[in-house]
């Protein structure tokens, strides 16, 4: 079951080791207060929102939602780090499709050889 605001809120507190006292004030809030908005009772104000993204780094979509939106800063170091992983694969193709075709062209010079030398001794052998 997804957790409430409040129940994020008091998960953000107890990993800092605050007391509801101490972030209550943080907030310039009354200790009881603060804990109607960790019961889910009061709604948190947009200003308190914004401090405890500051004070704490917690991203405001995870405390009102619960999950994480990813930014498009994120989404183009995503895309980023795809094109780079394609780019390293194309690479190794390519080394690899080389590879196959100097082997192709030394196995046609081998056989345009060997054709040479077997017009040679067939004009030999129809001379003598």
């Amino acid at each position: 079951m997804k957790m409430t605001i409040g129940e994020r809120l008091k998960q953000v507190r107890q990993k800092a080791g605050l007391k509801q006292k101490e972030i209550a004030e943080m907030l310039g809030l009354k200790m009881p207060g603060y804990n109607r908005i960790e019961r889910n009772y009061v709604k948190l104000t947009l200003e308190h929102i914004l401090t405890l993204k500051e004070r704490f780094g917690i991203s405001i979509d995870w405390l009102i939602t619960g999950e994480e939106v990813i930014s498009e800063i994120d989404r183009f170091g995503e895309f980023r780090e795809n094109i780079k992983t394609m780019l390293s694969d194309m690479e190794k193709d390519a080394v690899f499709l080389h590879g196959i075709l100097s082997h192709y062209h030394e196995m046609k010079q081998l056989q345009n050889k060997e054709r040479s030398q077997k017009k040679e001794l067939n004009h030999e052998i129809k001379n003598r």
